[in-house]
């Protein structure tokens, strides 16, 4: 009976004893992979690894055809709108001078959107750190928000300044009617009102924020400080 109680104990001391060894030696390798992690090496291996996740032309050639497909857009985009404005400074009908200008303000904001739309989708969707700042960044979201609804704004209120200019047709000229400058200006100046109402809060709520990274990695920005200027950043 003694003696089984001191095996058994012995058995139970000898247990205690591995779990402590396992325990030590968990420590221990952990200690040195912390110890690997604050090295210059490893600060390098986690740069390498941002640059080739950041510079997507690098290992995705797919997005070198996104790329050379927005350079296409742009270029075609800017010839295209240039040779529209062109065209309807040489009207001269001086009945069609309202519309003329609703025309040339449609599509100039088509140019902006080209001219920064277009740069400002390619270098999000290809690049995957955002560098410009976070001023530039709500700047830079009020301006996309903007642009793209005064865009579908304008076209709403060229087909509403048709829709009753085909509807006043069949009136007597002595019927009370608004006249079309009038009319012309106040669609604009409600399209550029409701657009701003809506690209104003995403302006502003709109930052430059990191990239979310698993719980696993943190540690190894703990320990570096350096390597937390690596994350790379987005706009948001």
């Amino acid at each position: 009976m003694n003696e089984s109680f001191i095996q058994n104990n012995q058995s139970i001391y000898s247990i205690s004893n591995q779990n402590i060894n396992i325990s030590n030696d968990n420590q221990f390798i952990l200690e040195w992979s912390l110890t690997n992690l604050s090295t210059k090496n490893t600060s390098q291996q986690i740069y390498y690894f941002f640059n080739h996740y950041v510079n997507t032309l690098l290992k995705n050639p797919y997005k070198r055809v996104l790329l050379s497909l927005y350079i296409i857009i742009l270029i075609f985009g800017t010839f295209i709108n240039l040779l529209l404005i062109y065209t309807i400074k040489k009207l001269r009908n001086p009945k069609s001078l309202a519309n003329r200008r609703m025309l040339l303000i449609r599509v100039l904001c088509d140019l902006a959107l080209a001219w920064f739309g277009v740069p400002y989708t390619a270098y999000t969707a290809v690049y995957k750190n955002w560098l410009l700042g976070n001023i530039m960044c709500k700047i830079s979201a009020f301006l996309i928000y903007f642009i793209v609804a005064l865009n579908n704004f304008l076209l709403v209120a060229i087909c509403l300044n048709r829709s009753v200019g085909i509807s006043q047709n069949g009136k007597h000229l002595t019927d009370p009617t608004v006249s079309v400058p009038c009319r012309v200006k106040c669609l604009l100046v409600a399209a550029g009102l409701l657009a701003l109402i809506i690209a104003f809060p995403g302006g502003i709520v709109s930052e430059q924020v990191q990239i979310k990274l698993p719980e696993t990695m943190k540690i190894y920005f703990d320990l570096n400080t350096d390597i937390s200027e690596m994350i790379p950043m987005i706009c948001m």
